[in-house]
């Protein structure tokens, strides 16, 4: 089996964000909402970025993308920065080898997801998460259900709620 190291003692990745709950909660929630297409659909090109002297491809070419804006101050975090992100501060951001396929459906995913936040949970992925049910499915109202749901009454399924199963 493998062994691990004992909290605290192993080295950190590049893309640890801390022991903060709330932040972790935060990036999780961002980067499952962006975590589609990273490669040109014409050329077959794959979007690339270096980041901490190493590169890193696809996804993980986005959440390399994330933290370095974190690093650099911007506040990817919050949903009011988010609900009004243009396109060149998403260019700056997934700054890489190509354009980041599908930057504009990144961004208008990106703008709705945080007027959702802050209109409704202070502009925070961790209220969101903290409002539903500990479930993921609960008859439409778990984190999951609520998510299918556009988050707070998008279009919804077709048929009724989800039971857990």
């Amino acid at each position: 089996f493998e062994e691990f190291p004992a909290v605290g003692t192993a080295p950190l990745s590049p893309f640890d964000v801390g022991p903060d709950r709330e932040r972790i909660t935060a990036m999780t929630m961002l980067i499952n909402t962006l975590n589609f297409a990273f490669t040109d659909f014409d050329s077959g090109e794959r979007f690339e970025v270096d980041y901490r002297g190493a590169r890193y491809a696809d996804s993980e070419a986005m959440v390399a993308s994330l933290h370095r804006a974190l690093d650099t101050g911007v506040p990817i975090l919050d949903g009011a920065w988010a609900a009004n992100v243009d396109r060149s501060a998403l260019k700056a951001i997934f700054n890489g080898s190509i354009e980041i396929p599908m930057l504009d459906e990144k961004m208008e995913v990106w703008r709705q997801v945080g007027a959702v936040l802050a209109t409704n949970y202070s502009g925070r992925f961790h209220n969101f998460v903290r409002s539903c049910p500990p479930r993921l499915y609960d008859n439409d109202k778990g984190l999951i259900d609520r998510l299918l749901l556009g988050l707070e009454g998008g279009q919804g399924r077709q048929e009724g709620g989800s039971d857990g199963e």
